[in-house]
């Protein structure tokens, strides 16, 4: 995926770059939490020099954009699913009346936790791996 974005701001190596979203962001509302808005920030790792003011070329490949769909999406799933079934096994066990209450209390535990640990570890996942690169710089202010 490869989007073209002017920068705003300068961090050291990385640079932080403002882009119009497009309607296929408008559903996920990974970068810029589901506000309404067009335009998304982001922070971008500066591979081209790109100041302030520079128009350039923002690329986060497809295998990295998978990963971290795979991560937002796919692990709390898997702990929705495994709370619920938990509290199955639990109610049934137990021989507890409210099965099914019980079972969705703990899925939503599950998926806070998974959340949480998502949360707790987002820095080492916007390490390099992640995190967009600012290809090269399309014009220059």
């Amino acid at each position: 995926m490869e989007e073209v974005g002017v920068v705003v701001a300068e961090k050291g190596k990385f640079i932080v770059v403002k882009m119009e979203r497009k309607e296929a962001c408008s559903t996920c509302g990974a970068c810029s939490l589901g506000r309404e808005d067009k335009e998304m920030v982001l922070e971008a790792e500066n591979r081209c020099y790109a100041k302030v003011g520079d128009l350039v070329s923002v690329q986060l490949t497809q295998e990295k954009f998978l990963s971290a769909v795979l991560i937002m999406y796919t692990i709390p799933l898997i702990s929705l699913l495994a709370g619920l079934g938990v509290g199955y096994l639990i109610g049934f066990v137990f021989d507890i009346g409210m099965v099914e209450f019980i079972s969705v209390i703990l899925g939503f535990i599950f998926l806070v936790i998974s959340y949480i640990v998502i949360r707790k570890n987002e820095e080492k996942f916007q390490q390099k791996k992640f995190r967009p690169q600012v290809t090269n710089v399309i014009k220059q202010d």
